[in-house]
């Protein structure tokens, strides 16, 4: 039998585990249907992926909420409204920093021409190079994680950044709400 989470270190374990699941699955479809030209089956997977990642999240920090309740009202937790967006930010803190880091580091590709002119001094050459590999890796690792949204990537938002960061966006609002919806329902 599974034990259920009681703490939230479980429930950002959980969280993670689940989109380690999603990436795995997006992977594979990535990989049967990225190569031909099968864009329609791309997005129906990866829509696929996506609303089984929100119901596997919804569906935990319900419960959690549900089991939060008991534990508040038999004092042995204190009440804390922003637990669920709280567990569900740890949870996506990888993709946020990455999504940042992509976002930063893009910047300073777009405008090398501005740095390199700004930080010529002397013999001292500044080398924008680093920025565009701090962009290809921050972004192939968030990719790689986010892989469960491929289709969606490669179709529509390949080459903007601003994807990373917005993309834990829904389940950092689906598990907020859940947690929320779960606490309410075992105070009627």
């Amino acid at each position: 039998m599974v034990k259920p989470a009681t703490k939230p270190a479980h429930m950002v374990r959980k969280l993670i585990a689940f989109q380690a699941g999603v990436t795995i699955f997006g992977m594979f479809t990535g990989l049967v249907f990225g190569a031909g030209d099968l864009n329609s089956l791309l997005i129906v997977m990866a829509i696929i992926a996506i609303g089984m990642h929100m119901v596997m999240v919804a569906t935990a920090m319900y419960e959690y909420g549900q089991g939060d309740y008991i534990r508040v009202s038999s004092n042995r937790v204190t009440h804390s409204s922003l637990r669920g967006l709280n567990i569900a930010l740890i949870a996506n803190s990888l993709n946020i920093v990455l999504g940042v880091i992509s976002v930063i580091s893009k910047v300073f590709v777009n405008n090398i021409g501005f740095f390199e002119q700004g930080l010529l001094e002397g013999d001292i050459t500044y080398y924008p190079v680093i920025w565009a590999e701090i962009h290809a890796i921050s972004s192939g690792i968030a990719a790689i994680i986010q892989a469960g949204y491929l289709g969606l990537y490669t179709l529509y938002f390949s080459g903007n950044p601003l994807y990373f960061l917005f993309v834990p966006l829904p389940s950092i609002a689906v598990a907020a709400v859940a947690y929320q919806l779960g606490y309410k329902s075992e105070q009627t």
